[in-house]
């Protein structure tokens, strides 16, 4: 079997301002319904994760050799204090 993983650069711009507002925008306020709400999410995130295991290692089981190649680039995410668009094509979000 063969899994090849590759993942290319994304540049990302952000301007403070907007950054700023979407930090605001989703930090919750403190509630436990929100906690209940996460426990939740990761119980299902640890089935999802183990189901995945468990496809992972059958797969293994019935081909008996694995070529992994994985080629993981980072993102760059700039945070600009001021900025203006250069180029008519960009966009900004």
């Amino acid at each position: 079997m063969l899994v090849d993983l590759k993942m290319d650069t994304i540049e990302v711009i952000l301007p403070l301002g907007v950054l700023v507002h979407t930090i605001k925008s989703f930090t919750p306020p403190p509630d436990d319904y929100l906690s209940a709400l996460q426990e939740i999410a990761l119980e299902n995130l640890s089935k999802a994760t183990e189901q995945s295991r468990l496809g992972l290692a059958h797969q293994l089981d019935l081909q008996k050799s694995l070529d992994l190649r994985v080629d993981i680039k980072a993102p760059v995410i700039l945070v600009p204090q001021k900025y203006r668009v250069a180029h008519k094509h960009m966009y900004f979000f």
